[in-house]
């Protein structure tokens, strides 16, 4: 039922096999964004009400996700490259678990420790993103990567539209810990099956290698014709003498095709966090929304993002992401500072200024679904030329840092420039980034391809 390469894991599953491990990664993709976003609704306000905190410390709270998240990378670099990717799944799947049952201690917790264990749960998550990836990478053939990537864009997406509706339900009706124990349960749903579709316990002592297959770093089915004989395997130990990881990642990612499209990741995380901070402080000021409605304008925001996850894939397969990352990073920059067009032009009293904010949120959330899922693939791409061993490690590795990097950036970014600049500006400035980033590496791949 799976042919196993031990070296780095692949599982070449056969028949209904490859896509139970496919739901089984969307489940835990969902899981980590559900586990993010489900106690955005009554944190804050626990926080204050329980520990007397100030929203310095509140935000600082929040931010400690992404910062374990960023911290953590270098324990995952090294660990994915020598153990398997299944493992990696399990153990941040595990650790995330117990991260969770730290806040259903029956006995008062003290701040320190919640901070520990949101701390946790960011390092959590960014090893199930990384080593999933490289999983899922590893699973299926390079021309499926688009679609692939589209789904787990889904399903990162509707954990985040999820979570808050059902977390600040659970606290409303059941107390504080109800929200922990679904956020344990997924976690141990996530594991159980993980074990179920994916077998990681098997062990093969040698790997037959096709002429067209060896080192590209994908999953490729085997043909009988192609196979040459059996090679050796070594053993882990030695293996992960060869490997030197830590040279590996630095000497791809600091190649320059690689570090500008991993800014490109980094500058759309930084300018989705920065508009998801300073759009509701424009909806308070402008319309005096209350946090109820400007839940729903950022849950629409992760509606479009995941309806258009799975088309954006397509397009990505059909059209190669080379030409679709720049098409959409230009589209997602242009619908940014349309959501500052009426206080632009000094028409904050629109009769439908509620219709056109809900408009540019769906558009900005397909424009950013679109950029995200052609980012992985085409970072596969440029990585293969590089380091085709180790091609879908670097390449998670590099997407999920940046992103991190993006999401702790973010925030600040856009509260310095609400502050000294107003709204509009703040808009433009994260579109003006995102587009110089754009644009940059756009000039830059053409002038390399033609040389």
């Amino acid at each position: 039922f799976f042919s196993l390469k031990r070296k780095s894991r692949l599982v070449l599953c056969h028949g209904m096999g490859r896509h139970g491990a496919l739901v089984a990664m969307c489940l835990a993709f969902f899981t980590d964004t559900f586990v993010y976003s489900s106690i955005t609704p009554f944190m804050p306000h626990f926080l204050k009400v329980h520990y007397g905190e100030d929203s310095a410390h509140i935000g600082l709270f929040f931010a400690s996700f992404g910062l374990g998240a960023v911290a953590s990378t270098f324990f995952w670099s090294p660990l994915i490259m020598r153990v398997p990717s299944d493992w990696v799944i399990l153990v941040s799947s595990t650790v995330g678990f117990l991260a969770a049952c730290v806040f259903l201690l029956p006995f008062h917790l003290s701040l320190p420790l919640l901070l520990v264990a949101r701390i946790v749960m960011g390092m959590a998550s960014m090893g199930t993103c990384t080593a999933g990836m490289v999983f899922l990478a590893n699973l299926y053939p390079k021309d499926m990567l688009g679609r692939i990537s589209g789904l787990t864009q889904m399903s990162l997406s509707t954990g985040l539209l999820v979570g808050p509706a059902v977390g600040g339900w659970l606290y409303e009706y059941h107390g504080f810990r109800a929200p922990f124990w679904l956020n344990a349960g997924l976690y141990a749903a996530q594991i159980c099956l993980f074990l179920v579709v994916v077998p990681g316990t098997h062990k093969s002592q040698t790997t037959p290698l096709s002429k067209h297959s060896a080192g590209s770093g994908y999953g490729t089915h085997l043909e009988a014709d192609e196979l040459p004989a059996a090679v050796p395997v070594p053993s882990p130990r030695r293996l992960s003498r060869q490997l030197a990881p830590q040279d590996v990642l630095l000497r791809t990612a600091t190649q320059v095709d690689v570090l500008m499209v991993g800014c490109s990741v980094g500058a759309l995380a930084s300018a989705a966090s920065g508009v998801e901070t300073a759009l509701p402080l424009y909806l308070k000021a402008t319309l005096n929304f209350n946090s109820d409605y400007t839940g729903y304008l950022l849950a629409l925001i992760s509606l479009s993002y995941g309806v258009s996850s799975l088309p954006a894939g397509y397009l990505c397969d059909r059209w190669g992401p080379g030409l679709m990352t720049p098409l959409s990073s230009f589209f997602c920059a242009f619908a940014i500072p349309l959501m500052a067009l009426p206080m632009a032009i000094n028409a904050p009293v629109w009769p439908d200024l509620v219709c056109w904010q809900a408009a540019t949120c769906a558009l900005f959330g397909a424009a950013q679904s679109a950029m995200a899922v052609c980012l992985f693939p085409l970072l596969m791409h440029l990585v293969q030329t590089v380091e085709p061993e180790h091609a879908s490690v670097v390449s998670s590795l590099v997407t999920n840092g940046l992103f991190a990097v993006g999401l702790t950036i973010g925030p600040p970014l856009s509260g310095l420039l609400m502050q000294f600049f107003g709204f509009v500006w703040a808009m433009v400035g994260l579109s003006g980034m995102l587009f110089t980033v754009t644009v940059v590496t756009t000039v830059h791949r053409r002038l390399s391809s033609k040389e």
